[in-house]
């Protein structure tokens, strides 16, 4: 397993991955050395490198200067369910620059009334960006929240994210 870290205009990222499928991504943090520290934390034995990341890295990187706006590339769903891949698949759907509310996601998911269910999923969900979670908002327009480490930020990063897509939040 490789980890490569990603510096941004909002804070730095890591990537882990296993040849060219990625399996994390850390959102924007404070330092290189916090963002290093959470991936080693969930993945002790692996290595600083780009390779096999590169793709994915230069992804990450135009997003971040709104360039990127759709992310095709290989990763790693081993170890979820049949529901949390419904609801990722459904996530992956909704488009760079717009939102939907939990309860249509969970529509979409086959999901009705699976509003919070599909929250649930999402929480969990260690592939943020490529599986745009911070796309979805609550049905009464607020954004809702969003799990990051920095729990009391999440809503900050969610509203940055999305301004950076310039949805009309």
């Amino acid at each position: 397993m490789n980890y490569t870290l990603v510096k941004t205009r909002l804070g730095w990222c890591a990537l882990a991955g296993e040849g060219k499928s990625i399996k994390r991504v850390i959102l924007p943090e404070p330092s290189k050395e916090i963002a290093r520290k959470i991936i080693l934390s969930e993945y002790p034995l692996s290595q600083e490198s780009d390779s096999g990341l590169e793709q994915a890295k230069k992804a990450l990187i135009g997003y971040f200067e709104g360039k990127t706006k759709r992310f095709d590339f290989t990763f790693d769903l081993s170890g979820y369910t049949e529901f949390e891949k419904d609801v990722y698949a459904a996530l992956r759907k909704i488009p760079y620059g717009k939102v939907t509310s939990y309860g249509k996601l969970a529509r979409a998911a086959g999901i009705p009334r699976g509003a919070r269910a599909v929250g649930n999923v999402m929480a969990k969900n260690k592939l943020p960006l490529l599986i745009p979670c911070h796309r979805v908002i609550k049905s009464d327009g607020s954004l809702g929240f969003f799990s990051i480490r920095r729990k009391n930020e999440g809503t900050l990063l969610k509203k940055q994210l999305l301004e950076l897509e310039a949805t009309n939040v």
